[in-house]
């Protein structure tokens, strides 16, 4: 099996939004619409519009039509800029907001610099943590995370902060 993933939240802030504990956060329903997610101080990184879309469900529906209506259909993708469904209304909700990534680590070993235990490093693509191997003991407290952005964010303005109570 190897060692467990640690356990992540990610979730996005207004801009002077109080800071927020997002294991411990009673997250609300998925907004709805760009109009309900302007409301929220918070909104959690796993209900965006880009992830309630069934790719699947899109590609029978096309299916299902003739010839006709289906190169229809395709010619108003093209001319509507052919956004994947969800990413316009993602981009929206997440304008002028701050993606926040917590992952908690309780396993690593507490005699070894938490720093050299660990390894970060945040992409416009992604954000990704390695646990190199431990010293005398040659195995790692975690598995490798990946996170992917739902769009590509800028990266030269990332920032960590490290709280070392578990």
């Amino acid at each position: 099996d190897g060692p467990p993933q640690p356990e992540f939240c990610i979730f996005y802030a207004k801009p002077g939004a109080r800071p927020i504990d997002g294991f411990q956060a009673k997250w609300p329903q998925p907004p709805e619409g760009i109009e309900d997610a302007a409301s929220l101080d918070h909104l959690s990184g796993l209900d965006l519009p880009c992830y309630r879309v069934n790719l699947f469900q899109e590609k029978i529906r096309g299916t299902m039509m003739n010839k006709t209506d289906r190169e229809k259909r395709e010619v108003e993708h093209q001319d509507a800029g052919a956004a994947p469904p969800g990413e316009n209304e993602t981009r929206e909700m997440l304008a002028g907001r701050t993606c926040i990534v917590q992952v908690r680590m309780p396993d690593l070993d507490r005699q070894i610099p938490s720093l050299k235990q660990f390894g970060v490093e945040v992409s416009d693509e992604c954000l990704r943590i390695s646990f190199p191997l431990l010293p005398r003991s040659g195995k790692t407290a975690y598995s490798p995370l990946a996170i992917w952005w739902p769009l590509l964010f800028c990266s030269a303005q990332a920032t960590a902060d490290w709280e070392t109570h578990s």
